[in-house]
């Protein structure tokens, strides 16, 4: 081997056997007239291909954040539906105790980041919050969580969540009444029509016992109320120069678990399942029962019960999966919530769950989603898609207009500037 074939090996230039040095070259062959070649160049940039196409997704990702951000919370909104209904069917006796049991896994998880973000980010931490402006919206967010979960129970799905339209119109006025913001009068025909196809499809809905009970469909409407009222100020919280994003997720769910203990003990304890054993003991028993039904899908209740009334008869296997499901999607919504919350306003969440209605209508329909929870799907839930729809495009055109700057008659000048 020749010296200028070890030198052009050590730079991977090109082979170094002794078949191609032997071989006479011409001047056309000459390093002299190309240079000597370099094969790493190609592998350069194959290298930079993942990094250039990662820098292309985040920056796409950056620009159309907002509509990302809509597209995940409304197949994520379905999700949750759908899976939050199906963890009520299976845990129904115990409701209750499914909802602490919630409350308590978001406790850990975000007193989890928090403790840890003060030791990785101790400068975002420092930022200061005002914890005081969220005492009231946790005591309408407990009301409305309690409120949902007893009507839940006994609501179908299609019907749980058609009633949940109701909250689009009450944000809207509790959004002019508590945050003074202007509508555009699109908007409030818009809404209007949202809620006349809501009562079209709710008088479509056969009131079946087993299925729908009035009063569970009447209690889960009226957490439609206190609900607005805690978006409404959870808007104003999130425009406020003091928020402090995962402060305010601590604290609210702190709040909530503090001030709902005792409202969610004495619901317990009026709703127990074995009266007989007392308030407390009645209570320990459920509380028991409930965990053993949410985590190991064990069935307490299966005699002297019946698929309707008081006390049914327990369906808890397959409950712990449904718990896991739930609690991802649970924390994909949230996400996309904050996000739309830091680049939007609270009426656009409200106006994207309307699109649950027809949506859940098609998810609630298939047997592989839904399991036991689902129901059949009919012609009406396409008329009312259409109708949505058409009155969101009626409410987006009010909000396009109200953004428009006014035009003015004296815009264009009277007379030329020259004759």
């Amino acid at each position: 081997m020749t010296d200028s074939s070890a030198v052009a090996d050590e730079f991977g230039a090109r082979p170094s056997d002794d078949g191609y040095d032997d071989y006479p070259r011409g001047a056309f062959l000459t390093d002299d007239l190309y240079g000597t070649s370099d094969d790493r160049l190609p592998e350069l940039h194959i290298a930079s291909a993942p990094r250039a196409l990662m820098l292309t997704l985040a920056d796409l990702i950056r620009r159309h954040k907002l509509l990302i951000a809509c597209l995940v919370y409304v197949l994520m909104d379905i999700f949750t539906t759908v899976y939050y209904k199906r963890l009520m069917d299976h845990t129904g006796n115990y409701a209750i105790v499914t909802m602490e049991v919630l409350v308590i896994f978001f406790l850990g998880l975000f007193w989890s980041l928090y403790w840890a973000c003060s030791y990785l980010f101790p400068a975002y931490m420092a930022h200061p919050f005002n914890y005081r402006q969220l005492i009231p919206m946790s005591l309408f967010d407990i009301v409305s969580t309690l409120l949902s979960t007893m009507g839940s129970v006994e609501t179908s799905g299609i019907v749980l969540v058609m009633l949940s339209q109701v909250s689009i119109p009450l944000t809207i006025i509790t959004c002019k009444l508590i945050l003074g913001r202007v509508y555009h009068w699109y908007q409030y025909l818009g809404s209007l029509l949202i809620v006349l196809f809501v009562i079209i499809k709710e008088l479509t809905v056969p009131m079946t016992t087993g299925s729908n009970n009035l009063v569970a469909n009447m209690l889960y409407m009226a957490s439609c109320l206190p609900d607005s009222i805690a978006s409404a100020l959870r808007s104003g919280v999130y425009m406020s120069e003091s928020f402090h994003l995962l402060k305010y997720q601590v604290s609210a769910i702190s709040l909530q678990f503090v001030l709902g203990f005792p409202l969610f003990a004495f619901t317990l304890a009026a709703r127990r399942t074995q009266p007989d054993l007392g308030v407390l003991s009645g209570s320990l028993h459920d509380v028991g029962s409930g965990l053993a039904c949410l985590f190991l899908g064990r069935n307490t209740i299966v005699d002297q019960c019946s698929s309707s009334g008081d006390i049914t008869c327990d369906n808890c296997e397959g409950a712990f999966r449904v718990l896991l499901t739930y609690l991802l999607c649970n924390l994909i919504i949230r996400v996309a919530y904050v996000v739309i919350m830091m680049n939007a306003t609270v009426t656009l969440v409200f106006l994207l769950g309307t699109l649950k209605l027809p949506l859940c209508s098609i998810a609630f329909s298939m047997k592989s989603l839904s399991g036991d929870s689902a129901t059949a799907f009919e012609i009406i839930d396409v008329v009312c898609f259409v109708g949505i729809m058409a009155s969101l495009g009626m409410y987006a055109m009010g909000r396009k207009m109200l953004d428009a700057p006014p035009e003015c008659p004296y815009a264009q000048p009277m007379l030329p500037d020259t004759e």
